[in-house]
């Protein structure tokens, strides 16, 4: 009797697992075909060129037509296959620890850091020095405590799983940003002397930084320093308190305060910059495949207008020649680039694009010259089949059209270097370790 009624509370719990493992393997799967997406259409254009070649030269009967639809259809259909291999293959690369190593590894050390720091700086069984009697203080130092604690605790269980946060790369971001409210919670509860270093280190970032209202947070950083050095600090600052007021408990609280509300400013400010290279990344890359698409959406229509073979292997070959020209181009400015500070891998997918962009302004530049001489000659109208021809000259403009969308990534290039500048704006020359910023490769 008692197997009876425990037997439909097992199923219920064995069924329930099953659902939560179910859904993370498909979780996993579609992040893994998110980040192998660029191979669709480079196959579907390798297939269905090569599909079409060799089935014309091959079979010349009547229904040739439905070679090109076939071309068309199957060359789709394999790159979907290739494209759902590479997504099995990548799923190991989906987790924390795999998406980016070296980030992986930043975060893991900060956490064993803050986990030390809420070893010794845990308010139970001691005295605290900030409070002095204060209960309001004290419940807010447990707060603070407590606070860092569960950040740390989620830090822990997210480094461990895997899915598309890792892929995109949002799901490191939401770990600096839990660093960061820990850091922020931890300086309430810590000592003096490491409050007084914290905000010495934070008046060297903000002295050359970028940050709006940067006045207003150094005023409130030289009254913090001033008020948590006390007489130590052997100078009594002007126009701030004397020694008296600054050696009283409820000042010194207010200091650790407004400390912790500045150093949230500076790491809200990295941040958002942060999140914002993230973001333009994840866009680009989208980009770069909807380039593809419309490239292979080109070679399709081209081929359903029954293009002759030699039209499309020459069309093709303008395509890649603007995109060598663009990738030449591209990489001489991608050589000469500070490196100072990580772009997230900004740098290598607009790399990624470039292809495509160069590529098919090759093809258009190779079209327009073409129209160009036509009306010049006069010689009637134009086809895809007179377009697309062994031209010594066609090869030259692909070659310069093939440059052109550097002038364009050029622009983006200076909104990056701009976050760039941003970011190194706030580093400090004290510390490296709480300098240390997200690294997505």
């Amino acid at each position: 009797m008692t197997e009876r009624t425990q037997n439909p509370e097992n199923e219920k719990a064995q069924e329930s697992q099953g659902s939560q493992e179910s859904r993370q393997e498909n979780s996993v799967q579609i992040a893994a075909l998110r980040a192998t997406k660029f191979t669709l259409p480079v196959a579907a254009i390798s297939f269905t060129i090569l599909l079409y070649v060799v089935g014309v030269e091959v079979y010349r009967g009547p229904h040739a037509r439905l070679v090109g639809d076939l071309a068309v259809l199957v060359g789709m259909i394999g790159a979907i296959s290739v494209w759902w291999v590479f997504a099995l293959v990548f799923r190991r690369y989906t987790s924390a620890a795999s998406a980016n190593r070296r980030n992986y590894n930043g975060l893991r050390e900060r956490l064993s850091q803050l986990q030390t720091r809420l070893k010794y700086a845990r308010p139970e069984g001691r005295v605290s020095q900030h409070n002095s009697g204060n209960d309001t203080y004290s419940a807010m130092q447990n707060r603070a405590f407590a606070d860092a604690l569960e950040q740390c605790k989620e830090i822990e269980r997210k480094l461990d799983s895997k899915g598309m946060p890792w892929v995109t790369g949002l799901g490191y971001i939401e770990l600096w940003h839990r660093t960061h409210r820990a850091d922020e919670a931890l300086i309430i509860v810590e000592p003096f002397l490491e409050a007084l270093v914290v905000a010495i280190r934070d008046q060297s970032r903000l002295v050359n930084s970028n940050i709006a209202g940067k006045d207003l947070l150094l005023s409130r950083l030289n009254w913090t320093i001033a008020v948590l050095g006390g007489s130590d600090t052997g100078e009594e600052q002007q126009g701030v308190l004397s020694k008296e007021e600054q050696a009283r408990p409820e000042n010194r609280v207010k200091a650790l305060l407004m400390l912790s509300e500045v150093r949230y400013e500076i790491n809200y400010f990295r941040d958002n910059v942060w999140e914002g290279i993230v973001h333009a990344r994840n866009r680009l890359a989208d980009t770069a495949v909807l380039l593809g698409l419309a490239t292979y959406a080109l070679l399709a229509l081209a081929i359903f207008l029954e293009s002759p073979p030699d039209t499309i292997i020459w069309a093709t070959t303008y395509f890649l020649i603007g995109a060598i020209a663009g990738l030449f181009a591209r990489a001489q400015a991608e050589w000469g680039a500070e490196t100072a500070v990580d772009d997230f891998g900004l740098s290598k997918t607009r790399l990624l694009q470039i292809p495509w962009l160069s590529g098919l302004a090759a093809v258009g530049g190779v079209v327009l010259l073409a129209v160009v001489d036509n009306i010049g000659n006069s010689a009637g109208s134009l086809t895809i089949a007179n377009i697309f021809q062994n031209k010594p000259s066609f090869s030259l403009a692909a070659a310069i059209f093939g440059l052109t969308p550097d002038l364009i990534v050029r622009r983006l290039t200076q909104t990056v270097e701009q976050y760039k500048d941003d970011l190194q704006s706030v580093q400090s020359n004290r510390s490296v370790q709480d300098d240390a910023a997200p690294h997505i490769t």
